[in-house]
């Protein structure tokens, strides 16, 4: 799962130098893990800020940078295949890229 998050990433335009973009990678990697795909969005924030040796307020706003630059300047073809532009809250974000990620897989 973590090289197609990584290349849908890539493929929509999201800078691989900026934080969010690992964090958004840990995020999915978790989420596709049985123990953590029920869990709230903020469980999955102190997560992966223990993983990263970071602050969970950090990781949220680094995936929000990411997800804001990819969704201005990013492919808009890609962008509109991966993610949806209606409700662009972190966690629907998320949500919907794993969701697209795993109907690709299938």
């Amino acid at each position: 799962m973590k090289n197609k998050v990584i290349d849908a990433l890539i493929e929509m335009g999201m800078p691989a130098d900026l934080l969010g973009f690992k964090y958004i990678v840990d995020f999915i990697c978790l989420l596709d893990s049985d123990e953590w795909r029920e869990c709230k969005i903020t469980a999955l924030y102190k997560k992966i800020a223990l993983m990263n040796n970071t602050f969970d307020y950090r990781v949220e706003r680094a995936i929000r940078h990411a997800f804001a630059t990819v969704l201005k300047v990013g492919d808009v073809a890609t962008v509109n295949k991966y993610l949806t532009r209606l409700n662009t809250t972190n966690g629907n974000l998320l949500h919907v890229l794993y969701l697209r990620l795993t109907q690709e897989a299938e």
